[in-house]
């Protein structure tokens, strides 16, 4: 299947830029293109002087820069002024939600939505709207699918129930609000109308907090409850909360009089547009233990109701489109001359009907399983019953109330389980008198305590196995619930379970026999690059790279070699609380180590993130590490 991309090459002024830098961004422009061909989708990065345009800057957001590699081409001004300075694992490595823009309209190519406002035959600014999308997020992928293009994508894609209740929606309005739906559903990434002017760049939507898989604003605020809007929004694929859209506007469609949605605009509302968008919201953020009421009125804050990032009117919504915190400008051409309620209001002859094709095509919803084995063992494992956590001391007296309060829920949940708490010299004592010559090396040189912390938990479970979790993590669930049976060595939850490249995963609470070879694999790698490695370098080393990617690597591989497809089992076939055994591997999904919303009896433990906060944890992620061997 062939879904049709906007595209064009880069051009550049010779006044404005010099010979060698032309060449060096043209050799950017197929460097980047080239890389993101893949999946029968002719993807290509575009926008012409894309390479000046750079964030706006808002001093309320802080993000991390990070150099790519193809920035290195220029030098450190050229960089500065030109290249876009923006920490592109914001995007396209940690967060979940793709770095892809998805639209839908008339046209779907760049040069066919300039020529139409050209000629008159649209609104004149739309392509300048369309543009700046291009100009504030160089990196991200723009994908407009016209009217042909949604029809075949929707019957390729989706069950018998779903097809007929689109192709039963007799207006193309409908089917745009049905179908900004089914591509966030599937494909993922943001969505906006094609009357937006971006103002903001998408890196900086969810603020930093990556863990983010769905992103929707205030439209109308109310002291009872908001109003939310469907004209921009994100999420990543297969998220819980689309699809409860999709099956909501499905049924909709199917119990509503074919002649009410070809004549009443009132549909377009009810039906597939706003109307029922804010219900489903509304009911979604009930089903979460969220109270509407106290979350609303919500003009320039924003809330974070477990994965699900609501955006405050300002942001999306913003009646000054001058005010800096406006991330979008939209310009409601819905009345207007070349506005739905004037165009395309029916579809007649481009209605088809579903013939032989469907017929002959599987069109049985699987829904997500609640657990997939792969060569699961026949040997029973014995983790130990040991919960192991670090903190600033030893004593329950000494350490804060809030992590305290955690401590003992661990405690009264799991009766029959020893519990140790471990202070910084505890851990250093442990490496001296557990850990192999080279282990104890590499774990001292190691210049950075944040970087010695995420050693030591993969060396105490090495050496001794139990249970690690981090001081900072509220547990909800007793571990033995953790276990399906007792052939498991090792326990790890996943991170992010809809990302398009497979999961990531969580360190902050292990469950592992001791000398399990995935963890005696991922730890004499960690000992050999530290080892490898001057002590300037382990300073400068990114965290992320160095120990988070590096771990989500080693579990992928492990995955692999053990049968499993990381892309496939766990983004769409895995249900978000199921499990998934692979040998004496266990991989249970998002919702039970990072749930969206906690739950006692189905969210397993929540980390908090408050260890290394300056205001609230106990230490500062600089911190340099004094202690010797």
């Amino acid at each position: 299947m062939h879904f049709p991309a906007l595209w064009s090459s880069a051009s550049f002024s010779p006044n404005r830029w010099t010979r060698g830098r032309s060449i060096i961004y043209a050799v950017l422009g197929v460097l980047i293109g080239a890389s993101i061909l893949s999946n029968s989708l002719s993807l290509f990065v575009f926008g012409e002087d894309a390479a000046t345009a750079g964030p706006l800057k808002n001093p309320t957001i802080k993000t991390e820069s990070k150099k790519s590699s193809l920035s290195m081409l220029l030098t450190e001004d050229e960089n500065t002024k030109y290249y876009p300075q923006h920490p592109k694992s914001n995007i396209s490595r940690a967060a979940i939600i793709p770095n892809q823009l998805l639209r839908t309209w008339k046209a779907n190519n760049r040069a066919d939505i300039r020529l139409d406002c050209h000629e008159k035959r649209d609104h004149p600014d739309r392509y300048s709207w369309f543009e700046s999308w291009d100009l504030m997020n160089p990196t991200t992928i723009q994908i407009v699918f016209n009217d042909d293009d949604m029809d075949r994508f929707v019957r390729g894609a989706f069950s018998r129930r779903v097809v007929e209740a689109y192709f039963k929606l007799p207006r193309a309005v409908l089917r745009s609000d049905f179908g900004r739906y089914l591509m966030l559903y599937k494909l993922g990434g943001y969505y906006t109308d094609m009357d937006t002017t971006c103002q903001v760049p998408l890196y900086k939507w969810n603020f930093g907090m990556n863990h983010v898989a769905v992103i929707i604003g205030v439209e109308n605020p109310s002291p009872e409850r908001d109003n939310y809007l469907q004209w921009t929004m994100a999420s990543a694929p297969h998220h819980p909360f689309l699809a409860q859209v999709i099956h909501r506007v499905t049924e909709k469609i199917h119990a509503t009089d074919a002649l009410l949605l070809e004549t009443d605009d009132n549909a377009v509302l009810e039906v597939t547009g706003p109307g029922i968008w804010k219900q489903v919201v509304w009911d979604y953020l009930e089903s979460k233990n969220v109270n509407l009421q106290q979350i609303s009125n919500m003009w320039e804050g924003f809330y974070l109701a477990g994965d699900m990032l609501i955006l405050g009117k300002a942001y999306l919504n913003n009646d000054n489109w001058e005010n800096p915190k406006a991330f979008i400008r939209h310009h409601f051409t819905g009345n207007s001359a070349y506005g739905w309620r004037v165009h395309g209001k029916t579809l007649d002859g481009k209605q088809p009907s579903l013939g032989k094709l469907n017929d002959d095509f599987d069109w049985t919803y699987r829904p997500p399983t609640p657990s997939i084995e792969i060569n699961p063992s026949k040997e029973d494992k014995l983790v130990p019953k040991e919960v192991v956590q670090v903190a600033n001391s030893s004593s329950d007296a000494l350490i804060s109330s809030k992590f305290k309060g955690f401590r003992d829920r661990w405690i009264q949940q799991n009766p029959g389980y020893r519990f140790t708490l471990l202070s910084v010299e505890d851990m250093d004592e442990f490496v001296r008198k557990s850990c192999s010559s080279e282990e104890q090396t590499a774990y001292f040189k190691l210049p950075l305590f944040k970087q010695r912390f995420e050693l030591f938990r993969y060396l105490r479970l090495l050496k001794v196995g139990g249970i690690y979790t981090e001081i900072d993590s509220r547990p909800h669930t007793p571990i033995d619930q953790w276990f399906p049976n007792n052939r498991i060595g090792l326990i790890i939850g996943m991170n992010d379970q809809g990302h398009s490249e497979g999961p990531g995963f969580k360190r902050t609470t292990l469950a592992s026999i001791p000398h399990h070879p995935v963890i005696a694999s991922y730890v004499a790698k960690k000992v050999s690059q530290i080892l490898e490695r001057s002590q300037s370098d382990l300073e400068r080393i990114s965290f992320f790279d160095f120990f988070e990617h590096d771990f989500n690597f080693a579990i992928k591989m492990a995955l692999s070699e053990r049968g499993v497809n990381v892309t496939r089992d766990f983004r769409s076939g895995l249900a978000w609380d199921g499990y998934l055994v692979a040998g004496d591997l266990l991989i249970w999904g998002q919702d039970r180590f990072n749930p969206s919303a906690e739950r006692d009896g189905h969210s397993f433990a929540k980390w908090h993130g408050d260890l290394w906060d300056k205001e609230k944890g106990i230490w500062e992620e600089d911190a340099k590490a004094s202690s010797r061997i």
